[in-house]
């Protein structure tokens, strides 16, 4: 895409970006050209083909080398556009936070089934917020809280549930830490535990690595998190703990040895162990 060149329609813009992607093995270089061109153009996907044969301005053509040149190093496209869809809803995102993943939605899906009226849900290591947000949106009555370490991350979740017009209480810290003695009956964590040496996909690269990787071979906080829990727990109070691939067995056994009843594993849309679910009396 040089400027020399008289005009670059929509249509050309397309393919050139297509390709470009194939050629570095992006998963999905369609999807991923339609929609940064619809951003630069101002337009959603659909209008990208109403637009089909419309010439690029120059403006235009300047702010899509930029945009394609940075997901050609993998910037993922969510940071790029600046949001994110999970459960249906839209959140702002940025490199502050993780990028919210489909396989998350089954903490959300399962909490929706076990919560009752006037329960309170505590997110631990909140991010963008989309897991707290995605169950107050989807459930009325509820007293929500959310807690995060980067004061940055804490920021876009804020932003977040403000604007779907929930009502959330924000701890600043690691952990449990911020929340004191509160007490919970349903908390629920995608913590970070993917281990120091794993090989990262491209995109991961990009996304905060604190909120990733941890050490311990990937088990640090999952651990804190099984100890600590009880102690901000209501008696009968459930945890919700997604954990990573071959994580499951160390999981379950941690959470039986703390003491935790009705402890299982939930799998995701693609049939993988993605979480476990345990309850705990006191």
């Amino acid at each position: 895409m040089t400027e020399n060149q008289k005009t670059w329609t929509v249509k050309e813009v397309l393919r050139w970006t297509t390709a470009k992607f194939k050629e570095v093995n992006i998963d999905s270089p369609r999807l991923d050209a339609e929609l940064l061109i619809a951003k630069v153009i101002g337009r959603d996907r659909v209008g990208v083909y109403l637009d089909y044969n419309r010439p690029l301005i120059p403006e235009e053509r300047k702010k899509l080398r930029i945009i394609v040149r940075k997901r050609l190093n993998r910037v993922p496209v969510a940071y790029l556009l600046g949001k994110k869809e999970f459960y249906g809803l839209e959140f702002k995102v940025s490199p502050a936070v993780l990028v919210p993943r489909p396989d998350t939605e089954i903490l959300v899906e399962t909490a929706l089934q076990i919560l009752e009226t006037g329960d309170s849900v505590l997110d631990l290591g909140t991010g963008s917020g989309a897991i707290i947000t995605a169950v107050g949106c989807n459930f009325a009555g509820l007293q929500l809280g959310a807690s995060d370490i980067s004061p940055e991350a804490l920021a876009i979740a804020q932003q977040n549930t403000k604007a779907q017009g929930l009502e959330v209480d924000f701890y600043l810290g690691d952990m449990f830490q911020p929340v004191g003695g509160k007490k919970y009956n349903l908390i629920i964590s995608n913590p970070p535990y993917i281990p120091p040496d794993a090989t990262l996909q491209p995109e991961l690269k990009h996304e905060p690595q604190t909120a990733l990787v941890t050490g311990d071979n990937g088990l640090k906080y999952l651990k804190i998190i099984i100890e600590q829990a009880p102690a901000h727990l209501h008696p009968g109070g459930k945890l919700l703990l997604e954990f990573g691939e071959n994580q499951k067995e160390f999981v379950l056994q941690q959470l039986e040895k703390r003491g935790y009843i009705k402890v299982k594993a939930v799998e995701d849309l693609a049939g993988l162990p993605r979480m476990a679910q345990a309850q705990y009396d006191g």
